[in-house]
């Protein structure tokens, strides 16, 4: 059964979780994604920011205070970001320790001013599966411990792909015979930081997305590089799975920005 959790703050009970909150005007919002392939597992990890902190980090971007904020300024923040945040992050894949390393950070602005507010910032790391082809059976631990200023809502996706079927999706203590594919809280990370989030799938190499030879050998990161603003380069090397997983983060983000 595949089923939807509501977290609130610590405590460990489940329950159907309602419709997509609309966009805070005061807090931030996080969004983690958990998207395995044959060879590889997707993790994009989204802080969305309110419109009130919004502007003020829009007002710190914009470094020669012209009202616009380029590329170039976006980018740093972004950068800024991600390093806060990769080290806040403990992930296990099949027990072995992984440094996160972020192979794509874009902020989504929309407008590039300083008199606009809310805007996203993805990040996204790809993390190489050990002998993908002989070992058909994987486990992921992770867990957050970043703290955003004034957190909002938090909301943690788990993403099957064709020939991936996830077995097992665990947050907090509980290990529920029922797989959970979303969970959503408010407030910090709360069960993510304290007791993590567990993920167990098992791939068909016959019908899964092997996206290449970078993986092979069971390198650290999958193949280093810019993904381009919307993924469509990643859905390109890794095929129809990504391109689901794509899909769910911009329905989110639309939904963010209406």
């Amino acid at each position: 059964m595949r089923a939807v959790c509501l977290v609130a703050g610590a405590a460990a009970g489940a329950a159907a979780a309602s419709a997509h909150v609309a966009p805070s005007d005061r807090e931030n919002n996080r969004y983690l994604l958990v998207a395995p392939l044959g060879d590889r597992v997707r993790v994009a990890y989204t802080v969305y920011m309110g419109q009130e902190p919004g502007r003020k980090a829009r007002a710190r971007m914009d470094a020669n205070r012209d009202g616009r904020i380029g590329e170039r300024e976006a980018q740093d923040f972004g950068d800024q970001l991600a390093a806060q945040v990769a080290p806040r992050l403990s992930l296990e894949v099949d027990g072995r320790p992984i440094a996160v390393s972020w192979q794509d950070v874009d902020v989504g602005l929309g407008q590039p001013v300083t008199d606009a507010g809310a805007f996203a910032v993805d990040l996204v790391a790809w993390i190489c599966l050990e002998r993908p082809r002989e070992r058909l059976a994987h486990r992921v631990r992770l867990r957050d411990g970043f703290h955003l200023p004034d957190p909002g809502e938090s909301e943690l996706h788990a993403e099957e792909s064709p020939g991936v079927r996830i077995t097992h999706s665990t947050l907090g203590p509980i290990r529920s015979s029922a797989v959970h594919l979303d969970y959503r809280w408010m407030g910090g990370p709360g069960l993510a930081e304290t007791d993590g989030y567990r993920l167990e799938f098992t791939v068909d190499p016959a019908v899964a997305t092997f996206a290449g030879s970078e993986c092979i050998g069971g390198g650290e990161a999958a193949p280093p590089g810019r993904v381009p603003r919307g993924l469509v380069a990643a859905a390109a090397a890794a095929g129809a799975a990504v391109v689901a997983a794509a899909l769910w983060l911009a329905r989110r983000r639309r939904g963010r920005r209406t």
